[in-house]
């Protein structure tokens, strides 16, 4: 069912269950793409029954774009379309609605690795295991478990991951190790940078008959192979 939310104050009646901050230049483009074209995909909205209060699973920045456009201009409307679905409390939180609000914010490229571990835990503490929430997100198991790993870090560990330019995969490496061992220091591990495998290098491996005839045929002496063949 589509509904349409008419007014600033209904936007701002709105819960959200995002676990997600508002991310303020995603807003911005927002802006920018509506004022051109408008908002072509409508946001999801539960409405509990009874109350008749009203809660975004899907579209948060989209709502947020709509509220500033027609706070900045009052004379044009525009239009924030929004999928209805009603229910009860306990449907509200079931595992189908935290599902379906996290993939809708999954796979957006300007998540952080804290935010979709973020995501991972919400989904394993909504009762779902490690195989249902892979099979939800069509990712493999691995990522899940990675993903849990770095969600389990000490809040000081994520603030300084927060603060500062690390890569995925070192977090990554570091929540596993404090999966296996919870009395190292995460933050000490996060700051040094990962060791680097010294190169080898590559032997080669020469055959000495190979070689006798190889220069035989380029009509090298018989003294000369001799001399070649002995320092191999």
């Amino acid at each position: 069912m589509i509904k349409y939310i008419e007014n600033i104050e209904s936007i701002d009646k709105l819960e959200s269950t995002n676990y997600r901050p508002i991310n303020e230049d995603q807003v911005t483009a927002l802006v920018a793409s509506i004022r051109e074209i408008g908002l072509q995909e409508p946001i999801k909205i539960f409405e509990l029954e009874g109350t008749k209060q009203r809660y975004i699973i899907s579209g948060h920045h989209r709502a947020e774009a709509i509220r500033q456009l027609r706070e900045s201009n009052a004379r044009i409307v525009y239009a924030l379309p929004a999928e209805l679905k009603r229910g009860t409390k306990e449907e509200l939180e079931s595992q189908t609605i935290v599902v379906s609000s996290i993939v809708a914010n999954m796979f957006r490229s300007d998540m952080t690795v804290l935010e979709r571990a973020a995501a991972y835990k919400k989904l394993a503490d909504s009762g779902l295991s490690v195989q249902e929430i892979a099979r939800q997100l069509t990712v493999d198991r691995k990522t899940v478990t990675n993903g849990l790993a770095v969600a389990a870090l000490p809040q000081d560990a994520k603030d300084w991951v927060k603060a500062n330019k690390v890569t995925d995969a070192r977090v990554y490496q570091v929540a596993t190790a404090y999966k296996r061992d919870p009395s190292i220091d995460c933050i000490e591990r996060l700051s040094k940078a990962p060791a680097k495998k010294a190169k080898t290098k590559k032997l080669i491996t020469i055959d000495p008959d190979l070689l006798a005839e190889k220069l035989r045929k380029a009509k090298v002496g018989e003294a000369t192979i001799k001399k070649v063949v002995s320092v191999i």
